[in-house]
């Protein structure tokens, strides 16, 4: 499984994780709660948006964006990135 962005709120403890599928879907969502170091559900879909707007309504307005994958490392706050 490979990741491409983790969505982390420190605040609230929670994260989700956009990464690839399974031999049914392309992408899947995992849902944590990091306080209680759980994984809380896992969302398969085809629609990569989709995937992206779940992680962002779970995780809340105070997310940091970590970009995962091989050798991409590094975070913003969602904040910074409305232009």
């Amino acid at each position: 499984m490979k990741v491409f962005w983790i969505f982390t709120n420190k605040i609230d403890g929670l994260s989700s994780s956009i990464a690839t599928g399974n031999e049914s879907y392309y992408y899947r969502c995992i849902f944590k709660d990091t306080d209680a170091d759980e994984t809380v559900s896992v969302l398969f879909s085809n629609d990569l948006d989709r995937l992206i707007s779940k992680a962002k309504d779970f995780t809340g307005k105070n997310y940091y964006l970590s970009f995962g994958g091989e050798g991409r490392q590094g975070s913003k706050n969602h904040d910074q990135q409305k232009t």
